[in-house]
């Protein structure tokens, strides 16, 4: 006969695969919370630079370049050579945003067309420190997920072990009962419904076993009176 899986395996089975799916919801929800809420960020300082630099430009309408200590602009009119552009702009397509790296540097990078004066418009922002704050961030990330499945598989442990106790103490009582007049009954002092429920029916069958056996012993008796008168 196949041996049974043990309850306590099953119990801190789905304990672990629970704690183990509740931290991966959790690194992905605050991953994408994150990543929204520094897409947001940057969006809105992008756009504040853009503004500025759009009537910068259409008050001087030539080609130029901005650096400031984060953020590298470019306005390059239709009939000027991609050549004068920044480094950071040389590859980049026509419209764009997205990531650039540079040197070691990352940048982001967006990029759009003007019609008035006719040219194309150029913003590039160092996120470099950014990426260096987001790898810490996760290296952070990475410490708390291995902590929470660490107390995960400790939990799992415990809980199924307390779990099981009871029903352990169950067996044993049940194991070690002699069948004969006097059985001794199972103890209903648990705090789990359940388990009270199991003692009690349990405690009737011996009842009705005690009964049973008694009413044996009664009718051999008197079968072995009759056989001696």
């Amino acid at each position: 006969m196949k041996a049974s899986t043990s309850l306590a395996k099953r119990l801190r089975l789905s304990l672990i695969v629970l704690g183990v799916l509740n931290v991966i919801v959790m690194l992905v929800a605050v991953d994408m919370a994150y990543e929204d809420m520094k897409a947001g960020l940057m969006e809105v300082e992008l756009k504040e630079e853009r503004t500025v630099l759009q009537e910068v430009i259409r008050r001087e309408g030539s080609l130029r370049a901005w650096n400031t200590a984060n953020l590298t602009t470019a306005f390059m009119p239709d009939d000027a050579s991609a050549q004068e552009l920044p480094e950071v702009f040389q590859e980049v397509e026509i419209p764009y945003s997205g990531e650039v790296s540079h040197k070691g540097d990352l940048f982001l990078v967006t990029t759009e067309r003007l019609r008035d004066p006719a040219g194309t418009l150029y913003l590039a922002q160092d996120i470099t420190t950014l990426r260096d704050r987001e790898r810490r961030f996760q290296l952070a990330l990475v410490g708390i997920a291995l902590l929470m499945l660490g107390l995960t598989f400790l939990f799992a442990h415990l809980g199924a072990a307390h779990l099981v106790r009871p029903l352990k103490r169950l067996t044993h009582q049940i194991r070690h009962i002699t069948p004969g007049n006097f059985m001794p009954r199972l103890s209903t002092r648990y705090r789990e419904a359940e388990y009270v429920d199991i003692s009690l029916t349990f405690n009737r069958f011996l009842e009705a076993l005690e009964t049973h056996v008694q009413r044996e012993k009664t009718m051999l008796a008197m079968a072995g009176h009759e056989l001696r008168t």
